[in-house]
Formats: C-alpha cells, structure tokens, sequence
C-alpha cells in the first residue's frame, strides 16, 4: 500500500493501464467502463483495513507462462476451485 491513497500521477497511471486494455467482448468492455469511472471518481484505491476497506479496492494478480503451460493458482480466501500449483495447457483453458 502507498499510504491512505494513491497521488494524482500514480491514478493517472493506473487509468492509462486500463485504458490499454483491448476489450475481449462487450462485457469486458462494461467492466472496463466501469473502472475507469471508479478511478475517475476520486474514490480510494487501494484497501486500507481488512478484509475490505473500501469495498472496491485494487488487487493485482499474474500469469506464469511456460511455453505452453500455465500456472494455476488459488485465491486464499475465497477459492476458485482450481488446484494449488496445477499447470495446465494453455488450449485446455481457453473458451
């Protein structure tokens, strides 16, 4: 966390990434539209106490990529019911 909220540069920074993100469909282009207005709105970014504070708060996550696998992992709390550590091939997970 960086302090009680992140400065104006830094939200700034975070718009551009969003904005940088090609909508896959027309769902992912809504959830896109809404981030941008909560970044635009001034409201905190980033979680304060937990478990949730504010509701809405970043979280960052990533991909490890093997050539052709990849690595899945579990959320801690709330489970996606995927194996800890489990690769996949990255055909098998595609829609």
């Amino acid at each position: 966390m960086i302090g009680p909220d992140f400065s104006g540069d830094l939200r700034a920074a975070i718009r551009a990434e969003v904005t940088g993100i090609a909508p896959f469909d027309t769902a992912e282009a809504a959830d896109i539209a809404a981030a941008l207005t909560w970044i635009d709105s001034g409201a905190g970014l980033c979680r304060r106490v937990k478990p949730a504070t504010p509701p809405q708060h970043l979280v960052s996550y990533f991909a490890v990529v093997d050539g052709d696998w990849l690595l899945l992992a579990d959320h801690i709390n709330p489970g996606c019911g995927c194996r800890r550590g489990a690769m996949s091939r990255r055909e098998s997970i595609r829609a």
